[in-house]
């Protein structure tokens, strides 16, 4: 056997056991590339779809990062530093800049392949009631992908979960639902001028050797004999 199909076989088995971390499946419309600029009333803008963009994968933290749904307590946390994760980018951003009485709703549904450590959505609003987090900010430049011009600090980004300026019927419902927590249901109000932007944190998979991976050890033995009868 020639020593560069031995070393081809050792390539493609080791991209197999790396590929494939972090696929979504489900309602999704992760089906345009990553846009360079996601501050808010940027391309594309929709007013009944949300868009969903993969940022970093296999990722680890270089810091502790704040959460506002911390799925181990079911409320607001902090993800470790050194912590491997995966970063996703969900964008609901009505067509236009004016601000109109009426909110466009959408609806989405996304089940990944891995567990949902955390979701943060809290932006910037500092007049509202109950005060913003603004954690959604500050992980732009912990998670966020380096060239991507994000919305950071800009008025009227995030989520409003709950009722904001007193009773509405327009307030944005998120559930973290299913077996080892992988599902994400979201039903969404948003008005032209402003985004519905949030982020979700899931965990890497610890990815199991395939049974093709066990041919590794005979092709490397194979390879050094090869050396050694030269």
């Amino acid at each position: 056997m020639n020593k560069h199909l031995i070393f081809s076989i050792l390539i493609t088995l080791f991209v197999v056991n790396t590929a494939n971390a972090g696929l979504i499946s489900g309602n999704i419309n992760d089906t345009l590339p990553l846009p360079t600029v996601l501050a808010l009333n940027s391309l594309p803008e929709s007013n009944t779809e949300i868009f969903l963009y993969t940022e970093r994968q296999d990722f680890s933290l270089p810091s502790d990062l704040s959460v506002d749904f911390f799925t181990g307590t079911a409320s607001s946390g902090v993800i470790a530093a050194n912590t491997r994760i995966n970063s996703f980018f969900i964008n609901f951003d009505a067509v236009g800049t004016e601000y109109t009485e009426n909110s466009f709703n959408a609806e989405g549904s996304y089940l990944f392949d891995t567990e949902i450590l955390g979701v943060i959505w809290g932006g910037y609003r500092p007049e509202a009631q109950p005060l913003s987090s603004g954690f959604l900010d500050a992980s732009d430049s912990l998670v966020g992908l380096p060239g991507i011009i994000y919305g950071t600090s800009a008025l009227g980004r995030g989520l409003e979960p709950e009722n904001f300026f007193g009773e509405n019927t327009t307030q944005d419902v998120l559930y973290v639902l299913g077996p080892n927590n992988r599902r994400l249901d979201l039903s969404l109000f948003v008005k032209p001028a402003y985004a519905d932007q949030l982020r979700v944190i899931t965990a890497v998979a610890e990815v199991p050797v395939p049974a093709t991976l066990l041919l590794f050890g005979p092709a490397l033995l194979l390879l050094i004999n090869l050396k050694r009868r030269k």
